[in-house]
């Protein structure tokens, strides 16, 4: 199977469109921003206007209407009736907005194709979608959503908490996002505000029963608990999985499920108009990658220096925690070795500091000795006593230390490394690199600093990491207000203040001066979303009760099969309803199956229902969807392990985990990651791919950007701490 990512494959029938809708353009005249009330699209207040669609700023924004029943004149009618055109910053009257506010019709060959897809989506879902997704944000966004608990969150006494949606938005490059949005009621206690004041963000007004969502109007005061802010609840982050295939309601509640609901919907309601899917890869554009990952020697790693556990809190709860570490790392796996408990930081060794988090500190309000406990030159790695003591009593194939342990060792071993100048957890020697290759990455950046970032201005500080074609590493700071008269990394500084963008992750500079920046995109690796959803279905049916006692109650020639057949049969006769799902029949067949004689195999049971249901209904008693080798290259191949793709004058890569897929599916998916070569050549980044696989930054698995930025992190937190 070719690879597929979120990129559209977009067939529009321009003559057919034309036949069936209008597009209307809306400009303005003035020098306010574009904006409008969105009570003029409210249920009812605009008939015919199926959906709209801003773009922000000046630019225009559109409405699809059916075919001949909406003119221009009656928009502009419209607008100044219903005081919907608002021109902000400026001081118009109610009768002054139709001639600020001006619509044009526009043939669709007229109109950017993304902007014809959302327009046709958002119309798609509007208010009458019992069972799919519902949520329709007549401001122009989409906003899907399930009216059950996963996505509905309620109080005790039964009111919405909030909301959490999925915005599926296809931009310019005709990528289909899928964004997770919060919508909490604007009167919830739960609520944090920081710089921004609670009456600065915009309310949403939401009808369970149209079900649809829309900006609350100047002057309006619906009822409190239907309002809603886009805003977290207590500061947590909401999250969908990206892919849940157990059954047909968690792949329906999973990201892949709902947008292979909108695909579907959308083809379906537009067949012979407009269709869309997911763009697949042309193979012949694939780079090479790694297929493995690199052997990860914990051995070795851990024998070359001496690790201590060090006592930081020194209270009783404190001591407790440093014993149970001590006691696991002496396990073979780990150091083999019980390691000494001392009461601070040991220079040459590396260190594990034992102290309490930061809510026990401030809770007592005293100081947190976090950064006084790390000794300067040497690696330390920090261990809170909470996340020990959580572990405590726990059998050790069940303790969460099996993961806490290694990661911290390595966590030591990187800052080793750093301290000593020598990347030793891998051999960068392999690479046969010409010459040096230097990283960066911005930062570290003063409170304000960060903070003219994220208002849109590129960075000014950067910090480099300088690795030899031995692994040796030297670290350097630059700034480009120094640019004129500074050192050669102030002058790269300068390079990268211009080439820097929201999006950009970092920079990699070659022996010849070649410059790669990665960034991030908004594209991301698709699954063969139809073959998953047939096999969801296929192993979470119901069949009527009646039927499948018919297929159970046949009896064999063999006397021990037989028993279990009786036993199964009894069994099903006593399920209270009329249908029978595919999980329970399995659990019972599975019961059934261990009352046959040892000298039968059970499976001989499951192989026998399996032959009868196929025969009789085309089902089989699976546990879960097919994840073979087969599968794992065709249906799942764009989500496990790392790709590459040349794409023009770039490359695009994503990686994701090489350990296949669980059984239940994946909670996240990967971001795909662009390369360019600033200097305009190709990007020399597929040399670098080989890092990537070393279970360093991630452990146990790939990590997404070349090895040596783990380092330069590490190196920078140090530096921010001083």
């Amino acid at each position: 199977m070719a690879l597929l990512t979120n990129k559209l494959s977009i067939s529009l029938a321009h003559e057919e469109f034309d036949g069936r809708y209008d597009v209307f353009e809306v400009t303005k005249e003035g020098k306010g921003r574009l904006s409008w009330s969105s009570r003029v699209f409210e249920a009812f207040g605009a008939p015919y206007i199926l959906s709209i669609l801003g773009q922000g700023g000046d630019d225009p924004f559109y409405i699809l209407a059916p075919k001949g029943l909406v003119s221009v004149r009656g928009l502009r009618d419209h607008f100044e009736k219903s005081y919907g055109g608002v021109i902000e910053d400026e001081n118009l009257e109610p009768a002054d907005v139709a001639t600020s506010l001006l619509p044009k019709q526009v043939p669709s060959r007229n109109v950017p194709e993304h902007i014809l897809v959302q327009l046709l989506l958002n119309a798609l879902f509007a208010g009458n979608s019992e069972n799919g997704p519902s949520l329709q944000n007549v401001t122009g966004h989409l906003y899907c959503f399930k009216t059950g608990r996963d996505w509905v969150k309620k109080t005790k006494s039964g009111r919405n908490l909030h909301i959490i949606g999925l915005e599926l938005k296809v931009t310019p490059e005709s990528l289909l996002k899928a964004n997770v949005r919060t919508f909490t009621r604007a009167t919830a206690a739960g609520l944090i505000f920081d710089d921004r004041k609670k009456s600065e963000f915009p309310r949403y007004v939401v009808d369970f029963d149209g079900p649809t969502m829309r900006r609350v109007s100047p002057g309006e005061s619906p009822e409190a608990d239907n309002v809603f802010i886009q805003k977290q609840y207590e500061g947590k982050k909401s999250k969908i999985p990206f892919l849940k295939y157990g059954n047909r309601k968690a792949f329906a509640n999973s990201k892949c499920g709902a947008i292979q609901e909108v695909v579907e919907r959308f083809n379906e309601t537009y067949a012979g108009m407009a269709s869309i899917s997911f763009q697949a890869i042309d193979d012949s554009r694939r780079a090479p990658v790694p297929k493995k990952l690199l052997k990860a020697d914990y051995p070795v790693w851990f024998s070359r220096d001496e690790y201590v556990v060090v006592d930081v809190a020194k209270d009783a709860a404190s001591r407790k925690a440093c014993e149970f570490v001590a006691d696991w790392l002496a396990f073979n796996e780990h150091l083999g070795a019980r390691p000494r408990i001392v009461g601070s930081a040991v220079a040459g060794a590396n260190n594990l500091l034992i102290l309490h988090d930061k809510a026990y500190y401030k809770d007592l309000g005293i100081d947190d000795p976090y950064a006084a406990s790390v000794l300067e030159g040497a690696a330390c790695q920090h261990l809170t006593v909470e996340t020990v003591q959580s572990e405590f009593g726990k059998l050790k194939e069940d303790s969460g230390m099996r993961f806490v342990v290694p990661k911290c060792l390595v966590e030591a071993a990187v800052k080793r490394d750093v301290c000593d100048g020598a990347m030793r957890l891998y051999d960068w020697s392999a690479l046969e690199c010409d010459g040096p290759l230097v990283f960066a990455l911005c930062g570290p950046e003063t409170k304000e600093e960060k903070k003219e970032r994220e208002r849109g201005k590129s960075p000014r500080r950067y910090s480099f990491l300088e690795v030899s074609p031995t692994g040796a590493l030297a670290f350097y700071q630059g700034c480009s207000d120094n640019a004129v008269s500074g050192s050669k990394w102030d002058e790269l500084a300068d390079v990268f203040t211009s080439e820097w963008s929201y999006k950009t992750e970092g920079f990699v500079i070659n022996a010849a001066g070649d410059i790669d920046a990665i960034e991030v995109t908004d594209g991301f690796p698709v699954p063969d979303l139809a073959t998953i959803k047939r096999a969801v279905e296929s192993i979470d049916w119901s069949l009527p009760k009646s039927e499948v006692l018919e297929a159970v109650s046949t009896l064999t020639e063999d006397p021990a099969v037989d028993v279990a057949l009786r036993a199964l049969c009894e069994w099903v006769s006593d399920i209270p309803d009329s249908l029978v799902k595919a999980s329970k029949l399995n659990s019972l067949v599975v019961d059934a199956a261990r009352m046959v004689d040892e000298k039968y195999p059970a499976r001989r049971i499951r192989e026998l229902m399996d032959a009868r249901l196929e025969e009789r209904f085309s089902r089989r008693l699976l546990t879960g969807v097919p994840r073979d080798k087969e599968a794992l290259a065709t249906t799942y191949e764009p989500i496990i392990k790392m790709h590459c793709v040349r794409e023009d004058d770039s490359l695009l890569y994503w990686v994701s985990n090489f350990d296949g897929l669980s059984r239940t599916g994946r909670e996240n998916g990967c971001v795909i990651r662009s390369v360019r070569s600033v200097n305009g050549e190709n990007p020399f980044f597929t040399d670098l791919l080989e890092t990537l696989v070393a279970p360093i930054a991630r452990l146990g698995n790939a990590s997404v950007l070349p090895l040596p930025f783990k380092y330069l992190r590490e190196w920078m937190e140090g530096v921010a701490m001083e």
